[in-house]
C-alpha cells in the first residue's frame, strides 16, 4: 500500500489453485530469477570488496578524513539500472543458455530488485548489504506486463504459464501495475497491485467518531470509549502447541530422512495456519475500528527500540536478559506495527486520518484533572490519582490521553 500525489497504490493478495505442472513451471522460474540475483550479487560484491580494499589503504596511509570521504564519493561503484537489466543481464544468458526458459521480464523485475538493495545500502548503509537469496524462502517472481485477468472464470493468464484459476474473496478496483506470484508454506499466491484516484478527507467527518487506541500484549488494542480485542497469542496457543508437539517429534529422526521431511513440512503448514489467523485477525480487528470511527488517534511507538535485546555486549553484559526475550517475542507476535499499518491505509480509503500521538505520559497522565505522577499506576493493569482520586483500567486511561 503506497500513496503518491492524488493516485494511490493498493494490493490485492489471493490464492491460486494451480496444477502440478503449473507449480512445476513457477518453482523453475523462482529458481532462475534467483539465480540472477545472486549471480548478479557476485560481481557487484566483487567490485564492492575492491572499492573497500582502496579505502582501508587511504586510512592505512594516514589520510585526512576530507581526502577519504572525496574518494569513497569519486570511486564508489557507479551503476546504472541498464547496466544490471540490459548488458550484464544479456550476458548471463548468453553464458547460461537455461535462462531463456523464463520470461525474459521475470529476470529484469528480479534484477531490478538488486540494483534498488544495492543503490539503498549506499544511500543508506544501515540497511545493510544486499545478502545471497536462499531456496525456500521468499521465493516470488513479478510479471509487469502480459498478463490477463479474468474475473469473471476467476482466472488469471500469466506468460509461459498459461490460466491459472484462483479463489476470488474480492472484487479488484483500478488499474492493474503488476503482478507478483509468491510461495508461502507450501501455497502459491498472486499479489495484483492496483492504481486509482484516492479519496480526499471526508468533509462531513464526524468529530464525536474520533477514538484513542493504546496497543499492548495484554490486550491488543483498547479504545477509549471501553471496547478492547483480545491478544493474538490466544487465537494461536493452540497451533503454537502442535508446533512444539512436532518439533519435539522432529528432535529423534536423522536429518534428510523421509520422516524427517513429512514433519519438517507439517510444521511448516502449521505455522502457515498461525500466520493466517494473525493476518485474518488483524483485518477484522482494523476494519471494525475504521467502520465506526473517522479520526483515529494510536500510539507512536519506536517497536525496533521497544524489542532491541538485552544482551548488552562482553564489556557490559545485560541484566534479566531471558525475561526481556520473552517480551519482545511477545511484542513482535501482536503485530502492533502491522495493526496501525492497516489502521492507516484503511482510514486512506474512506478519507479518514489517523494521528500518531507521542506515547510519553500517557500512562501516568489522569485524564480528570491533568496531573502526571508515576505513582498514579502502581500496577500494570490499575489507574488511580494520586491527587483527585479518578481511577480506571490503566490501557483505557492511555487510549484517552
Amino acid at each position: 500500500m503506497e500513496a503518491a500525489d492524488n493516485l494511490f497504490r493498493l494490493a490485492y493478495k489471493f490464492e491460486l489453485k494451480v496444477k502440478p505442472g503449473q507449480a512445476h513451471l513457477l518453482r523453475l522460474f523462482c529458481g532462475h530469477a534467483r539465480f540472477c540475483y545472486n549471480q548478479m550479487l557476485s560481481m557487484l560484491k566483487d567490485e564492492y570488496e575492491a572499492y573497500k580494499k582502496e579505502l582501508e589503504e587511504l586510512k592505512a596511509q594516514g589520510k585526512k578524513e576530507e581526502e577519504i570521504l572525496t574518494c569513497q564519493k569519486k570511486h564508489r561503484p557507479k551503476l546504472r539500472k541498464f547496466d544490471l537489466t540490459g548488458d550484464r543481464l544479456r550476458q548471463l544468458k548468453e553464458q547460461y543458455p537455461f535462462l531463456s526458459q523464463c520470461h525474459s521480464q521475470v529476470l529484469q523485475q528480479k534484477v531490478q530488485d538488486l540494483y534498488s538493495a544495492y543503490k539503498n545500502f549506499f544511500e543508506q548503509p544501515a540497511n545493510g548489504y544486499p545478502k545471497f537469496k536462499k531456496k525456500g524462502q521468499s521465493d516470488s517472481i513479478r510479471f509487469p506486463q502480459g498478463y490477463k485477468l479474468d474475473e469473471g472464470n476467476k482466472r488469471i493468464f500469466l506468460p509461459k504459464i498459461g490460466f491459472i484459476k484462483y479463489r476470488k474473496s474480492r472484487e479488484i478496483i483500478g488499474q492493474i501495475k503488476n503482478i507478483t506470484v509468491s510461495l508461502s508454506h507450501g501455497k502459491w499466491y498472486m499479489s495484483i497491485q492496483t492504481e486509482f484516484p484516492l479519496v480526499p478527507v471526508i468533509a462531513h467527518a464526524d468529530i464525536s467518531t474520533a477514538v484513542g487506541i493504546d496497543v499492548g500484549v495484554v490486550r491488543l488494542a483498547t479504545l477509549s470509549d471501553g471496547e478492547f480485542y483480545a491478544p493474538l497469542k490466544d487465537l494461536v496457543r493452540p497451533i503454537a502447541d502442535k508446533i512444539a508437539i512436532v518439533q519435539q517429534r522432529l528432535k529423534h529422526t536423522k536429518k534428510g530422512s523421509c520422516r524427517n521431511r513429512q514433519l519438517k513440512q507439517k510444521i511448516n503448514k502449521l505455522h502457515g495456519r498461525a500466520a493466517d489467523l494473525r493476518h485474518n485477525y488483524l483485518h477484522q480487528t482494523t476494519s471494525s475500528i475504521v467502520k465506526n470511527h473517522d479520526y483515529v488517534m494510536v500510539e507512536d511507538l519506536n517497536l525496533k527500540g521497544m524489542t532491541k535485546s538485552a544482551s548488552g555486549t562482553m564489556e557490559n553484559p545485560g541484566s534479566n536478559v531471558r525475561a526481556k526475550a520473552g517480551l519482545n517475542r511477545s511484542i513482535l507476535e501482536e503485530g502492533l506495527g502491522e495493526l496501525v499499518r492497516q489502521l492507516e491505509y484503511k482510514l486512506k480509503l474512506k478519507g479518514g486520518i489517523l494521528i500518531r500521538v507521542d506515547p510519553r505520559n500517557t500512562s501516568r497522565r489522569c485524564p480528570g484533572c491533568g496531573h502526571i505522577d508515576q505513582e498514579n499506576r502502581k500496577t500494570q493493569a490499575s489507574f488511580c490519582c494520586v491527587k483527585c482520586g479518578y481511577s480506571n483500567n490503566a490501557d483505557i486511561v492511555g487510549a484517552i490521553n
